[in-house]
Order: structure tokens, then sequence, then C-alpha cells
């Protein structure tokens, strides 16, 4: 039983679909049930006080977390938003980031999950697109990743890093094109490719 905890990431996209299609066409004999508990805008700390009533009543023995987009502020984040305020800000986003990522492990740790942590998705900030760009918002996202890298180690889980793939999918793709992204127009949710 696997639950797939995120943020509108998970909620809407198709990574998880894709797993579940592996195993359902390479192990059709075996029983496995998959629970998307991604919820849209939701950050570490939302995980944690949703928990008890959203994840663990399906008693999973599984439980792959991917979370960092929202946690970051990307409010904070642009290049007119350069003040101490905003730099500030950023640090105590990231804070409460590792804080809650910190309790979130030990309490799935705690009730004996097998926990896979997959490093946040890019925000792409290089891309050449219309819309608004929160310039530096993905900077943090690899301070994210680095930080689920070694979160991950202190617990002996297995990490997914969809930062550094990403990142070295869409910077081959701009050297042609710099208006390629491996995530929608947003900058911030992954299109199928980004998912599989």
């Amino acid at each position: 039983v696997i639950t797939f905890i995120g943020d509108s990431i998970t909620h809407g996209g198709g990574y998880h679909s894709d797993i579940f299609l592996f195993y359902a066409t390479r192990f059709p004999e075996k029983a496995f049930r998959y629970y998307n508990c991604g919820i849209s805008g939701d950050t570490a700390l939302g995980v944690l006080s949703r928990f008890d009533r959203d994840i663990s009543v399906y008693k999973p023995n599984i439980a792959t977390v991917l979370l960092g987009m929202n946690d970051v502020g990307r409010e904070h984040y642009g290049l007119d938003k350069t003040t101490p305020e905003h730099l500030a800000a950023r640090e105590a986003a990231f804070d409460v980031y590792k804080e809650s990522m910190n309790r979130l492990a030990s309490r799935l740790s705690v009730t004996g999950y097998r926990m896979i942590f997959i490093t946040p998705t890019v925000y792409d900030q290089t891309a050449q697109l219309k819309s608004e760009n929160a310039f530096g918002a993905d900077d943090m996202l690899r301070r994210c990743a680095e930080f689920v890298i070694e979160l991950a180690g202190r617990y002996g889980s297995p990490v997914v890093d969809f930062h550094s793939v990403m990142s070295r999918v869409n910077h081959k793709l701009q050297k042609t094109d710099p208006s390629a992204t491996i995530v929608g127009e947003d900058r911030t949710h992954p299109g199928e490719a980004g998912h599989l």
C-alpha cells in the first residue's frame, strides 16, 4: 500500500500514474494499492497537520514524499525582490521547510513506513516565457533538494532526484530553444514529459 504525499505536482501530476502503470503491466500478479495524497497548494507543514486524517488512514507500508514548491514562498522571489526583508523571508521559509520535513520523516519512520524521498521539481526561472518569473526560487529549490538528499541519507531511505535530472534536461533544451521547458508555461507544474 503506497501513499504519494505532496502538493499540486503530486495531486494533479502523472509520475505516480507512470509508476502504477509500470507495476501493473510488469507484475500483474502482485497485489498493490496506491493513494494520491497530494493536495494543491500544500506544504510540508500542511502535510503534518493532515497526516492522521489523510495519510495514515490508508495504513500504507510505503510513502513517497515530494514537497518544496510551495514551501519556498515564491512570492519573495523576483529580480526586483532583493531587499533584506525578502532575503530574510526566504531563509525563514527554508527553516520552516527543513523543520517540517524533519518532523514528517520522524513521523513516517516511527509509524514504520518505508520512505522514498523525491527532490522538488524545478521552478523554470531560465526559460524565456511570458509568465511572471519568480527568479531565484529555483536556487532555493536546489537547496531544498540538497536537504532532502541529506535527510534521506539519515534514514537510509532511497531518494529520487527529480530536480537534478529536470535541470539538466531544461539546460539542454534551452541551448537550442530559449523558450523550451520540461515544466509548463507557469514555470511550476511539469508536463507529461516532466513527470515521466
